[in-house]
């Protein structure tokens, strides 16, 4: 059962992003109170029991703790002192404030804020309000720390405007009484129930309060109906009558506690939530996750019946263990996933939390130890999971109670290793569907996409990660996908490529960098296939997919030369797959509704034009999934037929099949099958857990590889990369996780031995986001390259056809440019010759060094067209410094120009004749300068200015680029910017055209004849 708005009783807070008080910045919060009616909803019962409203932010005298000062006090540590004013009591006499209409004028949640403004409007407009001289004692910044409408709303209006939330005013402009607003609660009077049975109200009111103060909802109003955390042990994960304790890991993130990490086993002790001194949480953490772990807190049940205890209504005093997963989107339940997990008793799924959750306790009635060592233990067997549902093998055992208030346990941590366990890439990611991965043939560099459903639309995103990464970047949100959508991502000599379905059913395929997404095929109709992969054989990049009753292989760059479609006499074909083996194209099919062995599984041969059948899977019968690798000269298919959960694996020498069923992989979904150093892998998911896990063979025989890799899994694909395996997993409430494994020994190809480069030519390995049109220069120059070995990312340079003699150059650097002719990116290389041939060295510390920043005109005094450049201002300052960077130190930088006549004909280079341009930074006129016109985003902007330019050179596009005088053990070495050029028409066209002047101004006028010079 879905929902999607939570019971009047856990009502409605907004959605909120971390961002915490620190006790450290202030301690002290201001509070306003305005209680305000409406005229035409009868008498203002404001004016006879204000006191009471009054009472639940100071405490009755009877009852002290249930008070939100005094609550905030105590969960703080004392921390954060909350001072709370009430401007319309004045001498003990109630000023009402009151607004004009009836509370039916404002139907819903759209109305909230036209509701907020009439309640500071009348605000404004009461005399004899009483404010305090100051109300931003939390940063001082001139907006009220928080502002609180408590409103008085009869029956069980509770929608719309006036349910209880939190919410910034986005309206810098109004003011009350001289103060901003900002934060502020509304809090209903028919929700606060005072003097009642069901009093929640200082309790509704701390809750509120605690979002001003950074914290996140603990409940849900999307997804599944369930309780991850439970309101007996979070105010935030509901209100009760009173007040919980909000957990440790929560005032942590406040700021309010220090929580200890423990990562090795043994006997710990705890001090209760009420504590003030002492440890009262643990992080339990394995390398199972970076993005999850544990926490362990001791919750005290208080011995007397008094209702100002916090935690009065927890079942029983014990421990409670949760989860926390960073992975999860602005680190709150409230949209359905799991930030925090409480674990509880009797678990049936490991993301619905539908069981009882105030269970919870550990060495009370409920448990007396929990979790396994058995990594392989499922998470109904009292497992601390993470939220794959995966055993994280943590114990937690033998709690004992201590005379002095404290409680003693053990913990047991799994002993984990990367032969043994799969462990995890990066980060998790939240909300992810049919994920794809792939990566370099080293596995350094992987990416990885799925549809991720934001705000109700589904977008194909793509991420990254490399080597020295601990979390996957967002590469682009590409497009609109269709919700179904399968997804494949492949890697090509450093480009990577993208395969999914729009949202109009239409097959694409995108070609991705960290820059730009280019669509380069689309299908003629929608197809909506349910299967697509993504190949790259005979240099070509290919897309194969299956639609109703028809297998197609689609030449992505040259459609012309597809491959014949195959297609099956009934409904649907399934389990489809296309491969290139002995320099034969193959595909892989099953005729699934076919009466016999009609329906059988069946391998084709393409001859002749023709697809012709050469065999048929007569021990599997259907094949409903199929994967096949080429590894050794040898073909290796995996096939599974989801009639009756049978797996089987072909192998094929170009002479003879060979099928087997293995009897211990058992599937009705899908199969992957991978092939490292001639070693199989096979990963499946089976049962209704649907428990991923993989298998491979040696010796001529099946073992399990390792531990189960996750449960709940709803979709995954797998990569390898050099002696690793990548498997990717997304379980069924969209948490996606990598994880990795070691290969087993095998046979390895034998290395390729490459050919010699050649007598005065270099191989530039260009870096990951650069292509084929990367631009290379040898000390400046711009150099032709061709691909090295058929690797686009590897390119061949003929230095000797640049520089003479073909001996003595320095320097190499590539440049990328987006789409629209902009540079991007610039990678530098140190060259040293060999006697035949050239060396490159990567000098990474001057990647990016330079940066191209846009072209102006300057319309007073010396006219003439500008270009901006920047440099990284933190690599300047240690290039200026005494010990420079990386040995290099700069001595002058400025900028080169040049016409574009004489750039036809000779080098732009430092030192030559036929140059225009200027130095930022060096002697200047005999004195040293360094010309910085502004520092924005790290970088230290200059620019020189083409000046005095004729009439008939107003259409000319000059070349401009960014240069650097640097030595380095005593030599002396020129590193060039990226090229760009514009025109003075041009560029005063493009200023006109964006109405940057009004016309008669001096401005307008001076650019309005520079294009009607070139124009007439």
């Amino acid at each position: 059962m879905k929902k999607s708005l939570l019971s009047i009783a856990l009502f409605v807070c907004g959605l909120l992003l971390w961002k915490p008080v620190q006790a450290e910045a202030a301690t002290q919060v201001d509070n306003l109170v305005l209680m305000v009616n409406f005229s035409e909803d009868g008498a203002n019962t404001f004016q006879t029991n204000f006191s009471r409203y009054q009472e639940m932010y100071t405490g009755p005298e009877s009852e002290p703790n249930r008070s939100l000062s005094k609550y905030i006090s105590t969960v703080s540590d004392g921390q954060v002192m909350v001072n709370t004013y009430f401007p319309q009591v004045v001498n003990n006499v109630f000023l009402p404030v009151t607004i004009q209409g009836s509370a039916s004028a404002y139907p819903d949640a759209s109305a909230g804020e036209q509701f907020v403004q009439q309640v500071i409007t009348a605000a404004q407009n009461t005399s004899g309000l009483s404010f305090p001289t100051k109300l931003d004692s939390m940063r001082g910044d001139g907006y009220i720390d928080n502002l609180t409408i408590i409103v008085q709303i009869d029956g069980n209006n509770t929608s719309g405007a006036f349910s209880s939330r939190k919410a910034d005013w986005g309206d810098n402009q109004t003011l009350l009484h001289g103060w901003h607003v900002g934060a502020y609660n509304v809090l209903p009077t028919n929700m606060l129930r005072l003097g009642t049975d069901y009093d929640q109200g200082y309790a509704l009111a701390s809750h509120e309060f605690l979002h001003t103060l950074g914290a996140p909802d603990l409940y849900r109003t999307a997804g599944e109906v369930g309780h991850p955390v439970g309101r007996w042990w979070d105010l935030m994960a509901g209100a009760n009558f009173t007040a919980s304790y909000p957990l440790a890991y929560m005032r942590s993130e406040l700021g309010w506690m220090q929580i200890e990490t423990l990562k090795e086993s043994g006997t710990y002790t705890l001090w209760p939530a009420e504590g003030v001194s002492g440890n009262r949480a643990y992080i339990l953490k394995t390398s199972r996750s970076d993005s999850e772990f544990f926490v362990v807190e001791y919750r005290k049940k208080p011995e007397n019946e008094n209702r100002q205890d916090y935690d009065y209504y927890i079942p029983e005093s014990g421990l409670i263990v949760y989860r926390v997963n960073n992975a999860v989107d602005y680190h709150t339940n409230k949209e359905g996933n799991n930030y925090i997990y409480v674990f509880r008793k009797d678990t049936t799924d490991p993301a619905k939390a539908q069981e009882d959750a105030s269970k919870a306790t550990v060495g009370g009635q409920y448990r007396s130890s929990l979790g396994s060592s058995d990594l392989n233990a499922h998470y109904t067997s009292d497992t601390i999971f993470y939220s794959d549902g995966s055993n994280s093998g943590i114990v937690i055992d033998n709690v004992v109670t201590k005379e002095d208030g404290s409680v003693s346990f053990d913990v047991e941590f799994p002993v984990l290793s990367a032969d043994s366990y799969w462990l995890p890439k990066g980060e998790s990611i939240n909300g992810l569907s049919s994920p794809a991965i792939t990566g370099d043939t080293t596995g350094n560099s992987l990416y990885l996409a799925g549809i991720v459903n934001e705000n109700g639309k589904n977008q194909l995103k793509i991420y990254s990660l490399e080597a020295s990464d601990s979390s996957w970047k967002v590469m682009q949100a590409a497009a609109d996908a269709d919700g179904g959508s399968q997804v494949d991502i492949l890697s090509v000599a450093g480009k990577v490529y993208v395969a999914y379905t729009d949202a109009s059913g239409y097959l694409c395929v995108l070609q991705v960098s960290a820059e730009n997404v280019q669509q380069i095929y689309r299908s003629q109709t929608a197809i909506y296939p349910p299967r697509m992969e993504l190949l790259y054989e005979q240099d070509s990049l290919w897309i194969s997919y299956a639609a109703v009753n028809t297998l197609q292989m689609i030449n992505v760059w040259h459609p012309e030369s597809s491959l014949p479609p195959l297609t099956v006499s009934g409904i649907s074909i399934s389990g489809t797959k296309h491969f290139f083996y002995d320099n034969k194209w193959y595909a892989v099919y099953c005729d699934y509704f076919a009466q016999g062995t009609g329906g059988n599984g069946c391998i084709a041969v393409l001859q002749d034009g023709y697809w012709q059948k050469l065999y048929t899977m007569d021990q599997l019968g259907k094949a409903s999934s199929v994967d096949a690798c080429v590894a050794g000269g040898k073909l290796y298919l995996a096939a599974a037929n989801n009639s009756n959960a049978a797996t089987a694996m072909l192998t094929y020498d170009g002479q003879q099949w060979n099928e087997n069923i293995l009897t211990d992989i058992q599937s009705k979904d899908v199969v992957r099958l991978v092939v490292k150093d001639r070693i199989p892998y096979v990963f499946w998911t089976s049962g209704n857990e649907k428990t991923l896990q993989a298998a491979y063979l040696k010796d001529d025989s099946w073992q399990k590889l390792a531990s189960t890799i996750g449960t709940d899994i709803n979709g995954f694909d797998i990569f390898g990369g050099d002696n690793t395996l990548y498997a990717v997993g997304a379980t069924t409430n969209g948490i996606a996780s990598v994880k990795t494994m070691k290969t087993v020994e095998g046979i390895p190809d034998p290395p390729v031995t490459e050919p010699e480069v050649g007598n005065g030519n270099v191989v530039l390995a260009l870096p990951a986001g650069y292509d084929s049109s990367a631009k290379i220069y040898i000390d400046g120059v711009e150099a032709a390259s061709t691909a090295w070995q058929n690797d686009e990312a590897r390119r061949l340079v003929a230095i000797n056809s640049i520089v003479q003699p073909g001996t003595t150059a320095k320097t190499a650097a590539a440049y990328q440019y987006n789409a629209s002719g902009i540079p991007t990116d610039m990678y530098v290389w140190r060259l040293s010759y060999n006697g035949s041939c050239y060396t490159a060295t990567e000098v990474p510390e001057f990647e990016n060094l330079f940066s191209y920043h846009g072209f102006s005109v300057r319309y007073t005094g010396n006219t003439g067209l500008r270009c901006t450049f920047g440099i990284d201002t933190a690599k300047k300052s240690q290039l200026i410094s005494g010990s420079g960077l990386a040995g290099y130190r700069i001595t002058e930088m400025g900028t080169l120009i040049m016409r574009p006549d004489l750039h036809a004909q000779y080098p732009m280079v430092y030192g030559s004749n036929k140059l225009g341009g200027g130095k930022t930074y060096g002697v200047i006129n005999g004195k040293f300068s360094d010309k910085v016109i502004r520092r924005v985003n790290g970088r230290d902007q200059f620019a020189n200015v083409l000046t005095k330019l004729p009439p008939e050179r107003y259409n000319t596009s000059y070349i401009f680029r960014a240069y650097a005088v640097m030595e380095k053990d005593g030599s002396s070495v020129v590193i060039y910017g990226p090229e760009m050029s514009r025109s003075m028409y041009t560029v005063c066209k493009q200023i006109l055209n964006r109405g940057d002047f009004k016309p008669g101004t001096s401005g307008y006028k001076f650019l309005k004849n520079i294009v009607d010079s070139v124009e007439k």
